[in-house]
């Protein structure tokens, strides 16, 4: 195991890379800019790297992209629509920018585009470990409390990369942390129509024509039944018609257990399971292209990339119960997502 540590000077300032490598040819390239990852990187046996998620060419355009690559997503992931938003009986005006009905991903000066302090590390024969610190000031983007938030990162000779959130505020406020990688697990950047989907979910979130939530819906019977393998291709073909222009959906995981999907391609040796503490993934493709260049694709990258965010489903999900976003105020906030990588030939 090993961790490597530099740093640039860019337009936000200086920022700080971390590598992470286990002995099973993984490398996990993380950013100290949104506490974010950049490159997770597998050597195969022939010594022939394949970077295995979306990212810019230029880490300028990573750093301010909006299409979130690799970034932790705070305070809220997902949308807050206005004018207000509620903790309990307490209501908050939402900052939004003129026109704008919604706030996506805790807004201008989410967590996503802060420098979070880099503030510990660790090494043992099996793990190698990270840890990111960032202090949101109460108010910021509108949110109460002083919130003081940490991210682990940590890479092991499992191939496991595993992400917990860790938080506290001195007030009650809303948190629903996640992260916004997009994996590809072709060697060449094939569309995600050419991976194998398996989500591990009986249900899932229809939401109306400006992705507020509408009902929960069964998948049995419908195109979002991905309980067995298969491409995602015709589930994105029926949604590039609609204002989600691809797959952006929230699926309730099965309860009682924190599996969540897995994600295949034919042709790679390289298959992915994702876990989580969260009670939904939104499962969301790359269709919203930022005309950027990425690594290892010449044309916008246009469904190239898939999410998986693990997170809170929005209120109303669940019927009489207490927005699960709330975190009341001296509570510990505590979840974990992790990427398990494997070998399809073993």
């Amino acid at each position: 195991m090993l961790i490597s540590k530099s740093s640039i000077i860019t337009s936000k300032g200086e920022i700080l890379f971390v590598t992470l490598e286990n002995n099973q040819g993984f490398k996990l390239v993380l950013c100290s800019y949104g506490a974010s990852i950049y490159q997770v990187i597998h050597t195969n046996n022939d010594g022939v790297e394949q970077l295995l998620n979306l990212a810019p060419e230029h880490i300028e355009d990573f750093l301010v992209s909006p299409a979130y690559f690799g970034k932790t997503v705070g305070r809220v992931s997902g949308r807050l629509f206005g004018p207000d938003f509620k903790i309990l009986d307490q209501s908050y005006p939402l900052k939004l920018a003129k026109g704008e009905t919604s706030m996506l991903h805790g807004g201008k000066k989410g967590f996503s585009f802060q420098n979070f302090e880099f503030l510990s590390e660790s090494i043992t024969n099996d793990s190698a470990r990270v840890v990111f610190y960032y202090e949101s000031p109460d108010q910021e983007e509108g949110f109460p409390g002083n919130l003081k938030a940490y991210v682990t990162y940590e890479l092991n000779n499992e191939n496991q990369i595993v992400i917990d959130y860790d938080a506290i505020s001195d007030q009650d406020t809303l948190l629903n942390m996640t992260n916004h990688i997009y994996f590809n697990l072709s060697d060449s950047f094939e569309t995600i129509d050419s991976h194998e989907l398996m989500i591990n979910s009986n249900q899932y979130i229809e939401l109306d024509g400006e992705f507020r939530f509408k009902r929960v819906n069964d998948v049995e019977g419908s195109l979002f039944d991905f309980r067995a393998k298969k491409s995602p291709s015709e589930l994105s073909n029926a949604l590039k018609s609609t204002k989600q222009k691809g797959i952006d959906t929230i699926f309730l995981l099965q309860k009682g257990s924190n599996y969540a999907a897995r994600l295949e391609h034919p042709q790679s040796n390289i298959g992915l399971d994702v876990y989580t503490t969260y009670p939904s993934v939104v499962i969301y493709t790359y269709q919203y292209s930022t005309n950027k260049k990425l690594i290892g694709i010449d044309d916008d990258g246009a469904y190239r990339g898939i999410t998986f965010e693990g997170e809170y489903a929005p209120e109303g999900a669940t019927p009489n119960e207490v927005n699960p976003s709330i975190l009341r105020g001296n509570k510990p906030y505590q979840e974990r997502i992790v990427f398990q990588f494997y070998r399809k030939d073993k």
